[in-house]
């Protein structure tokens, strides 16, 4: 529960006007009380409290009210929810982030062809995520993450935002972007469920998933930046690096 949370915590400090969580029906609950401004749906679930199968329908059936779709925090791992991170990526036509066990059922079971047509989704690994998904060892990503993220991004019609000091940003014409925003407290468990929440708000505001991706990498490290100062860099939370998105967006709008 604390991913979904840390997600819809950093999408709603981006400026999400509203923000829904699609759970298995069990957790409902616990999510009700957690989230106080993020509306929840509890869907079908498999025996192990993941979402199941059937919660296609439930994410599909109400496409057209949502903007963009954040896919992977909290999602767990379970062969029906692997299929399911699967079919939403492949029948999903909107802008989509794809991130965590999303990432890690798609190793599992292949990532679907994306079509021309469709906006890029963008895939946010850490290098373990990222060696899962190309077979590639974690040394040889590291040793050159730039030609990693490019080749699996032109590949795979994606944007591969690729996390760690710095973090790469590839798109699928082979363009790449680095972003060194940042500080060690990012390389906290729970970060990148914020860094997912904030990129999918700029895709919901139909920012262009490269220019969302880098901005959202900026955003994110730079909050962590401002955070810290004057504190100790790793007494930063997670929530703390959503909850510095005030301080920059009021940075932002003073230098106009």
């Amino acid at each position: 529960t604390g991913a979904v949370c840390m997600a819809a915590t950093g999408a709603l400090r981006a400026g999400a006007g509203l923000v829904r969580a699609v759970v298995p029906a069990s957790l409902n609950g616990i999510l009700e009380a957690k989230l106080t401004e993020a509306m929840t749906i509890p869907a079908a679930e498999t025996e192990s409290g993941t979402l199941a199968s059937g919660a296609t329908d439930a994410i599909l059936g109400i496409r057209d009210d949502w903007d963009a779709l954040v896919l992977g925090p909290g999602f767990g791992r379970h062969p029906a929810s692997d299929r399911l991170a699967a079919d939403l990526v492949a029948r999903w036509t909107g802008p989509l982030l794809v991130d965590a066990d999303a990432l890690n059922a798609l190793a599992a079971v292949g990532i679907p062809r994306i079509a021309k047509r469709r906006p890029a989704p963008v895939f946010t690994p850490h290098p373990g995520e990222m060696a899962r998904l190309t077979g590639d060892p974690i040394d040889r990503i590291l040793e050159d993450p730039v030609h990693a993220a490019r080749e699996l991004a032109i590949r795979r019609r994606v944007v591969l935002l690729l996390k760690g000091t710095p973090t790469v940003i590839a798109a699928p014409d082979g363009t790449v972007r680095v972003s060194g925003a940042g500080n060690p407290a990012l390389a906290t468990g729970g970060t990148g469920d914020v860094l997912s929440g904030i990129i999918g708000t700029l895709l919901a505001q139909g920012v262009d998933p490269a220019e969302a991706a880098a901005c959202g990498a900026w955003l994110h490290g730079r909050s962590a930046e401002m955070q810290a100062e004057g504190l100790a860099e790793r007494d930063l939370t997670p929530v703390e690096v959503a909850d510095g998105l005030t301080a920059v967006w009021g940075r932002l709008d003073r230098s106009g």
